[in-house]
């Protein structure tokens, strides 16, 4: 009697094959949130350029002292508030500089003479997120193409995954595959929260990438190989 055979007899997709699917399953929830993840913490809050002298400036609003200190050091839109890349640059003389170091100008509101100039610091709209990828690393201005520099580097990641690991599980066994990435996944995953540097971050996000596709393809293959003559 041939095996096909024996499996007509016993059943082919019984109470083992149908746990062993759920649980081949299961992991696929995790890895599908963290593909949907950077819409998240690449999410870009409102912000504008920082107070200059002012420690404890915020986005919101403090006080009509802070709205008029606002006011008078950042353009504004009728529209979209104020600017979120310029302020102005007080350079009339060595009073006026001093007042405005000294935040006499929040008094009234006034402007001297003034010039915009891009700024390098900013605060941010922290009422929906606490933190994200972008205010953490100012992906901001001159610097919003890493917004989608890191959103590049991490399906760059899955693509090398698709491409790599594949072959890997086939050559060495799903298994160790699996388990592999797994560590690698949980292991970039994390260091994303901690990391520091946009070097360190990209390399974070591409391991990130390559380790959740190639978790999932072999999930997939796996769950396949389970329901194949359903497929057939």
């Amino acid at each position: 009697m041939k095996y096909d055979e024996v499996l007509e007899v016993i059943g082919e997709f019984g109470a083992y094959q149908k746990w062993m699917l759920f649980l081949v399953c299961l992991p696929v929830i995790p890895i599908a949130m963290q593909s949907m993840i950077t819409v998240y913490i690449l999410a870009s809050p409102n912000h504008r350029c920082a107070l200059p002298g002012f420690e404890n400036d915020t986005y919101l609003i403090q006080d009509e002292y802070h709205f008029k200190a606002v006011n008078a050091a950042i353009p504004s839109f009728s529209r979209n508030g104020f600017s979120q890349c310029n302020f102005y640059n007080h350079t009339a003389s060595e009073d006026d500089t001093e007042a405005v170091q000294s935040k006499d100008l929040a008094s009234n509101g006034r402007k001297l003479n003034t010039s915009l100039q891009s700024c390098d610091t900013w605060v941010y709209d922290r009422s929906s997120f606490e933190e994200t990828l972008v205010s953490k690393f100012n992906m901001v201005c001159a610097q919003s193409l890493r917004q989608s520099h890191s959103q590049m580097v991490y399906m760059l990641g899955s693509l090398f995954g698709t491409f790599i690991f594949g072959p890997l599980g086939d050559i060495y066994g799903r298994k160790i595959i699996l388990i592999s990435s797994l560590l690698v996944y949980a292991v970039s995953s994390t260091c994303i929260a901690f990391i520091e540097t946009f070097l360190l971050l990209g390399i974070a996000l591409f391991m990130d990438g390559a380790s959740c596709t190639a978790f999932y393809n072999v999930l997939y293959v796996l769950g396949k190989s389970l329901i194949q003559f359903i497929i057939d």
